[in-house]
């Protein structure tokens, strides 16, 4: 029976350290299992709490300028419309 003892502890260790790896990837009960994707993940997501693009301020040289309501009045107004040469 004294011979049995040191065979029965080493392996309750060895079943215990096999048995280490499943209860560590096992869930917690807190914790709850979500296999969706993460945003930053998901192409699908272009884009999350985000505001439609505007230009709310517009830059005028003078009074005379502003007074007109125009912002295609202003000397400081470049628009992007038209021909764009790139030079590669």
């Amino acid at each position: 029976m004294k011979n049995q003892t040191p065979f029965c502890t080493a392996s309750l260790w060895v079943l215990m350290l096999l048995h280490l790896p499943i209860m560590a990837q096992s869930p917690d009960s807190t914790t709850p299992m979500n296999d969706a994707q993460n945003d930053w993940e998901n192409q699908n997501v272009f884009e999350r709490n985000k505001l439609p693009p505007r230009a709310s301020f517009m830059p005028y040289a003078n009074a005379d300028e502003l007074k007109t309501g125009n912002p295609e009045a202003s000397s400081f107004y470049a628009s992007l419309n038209g021909l764009w040469k790139f030079q590669f």
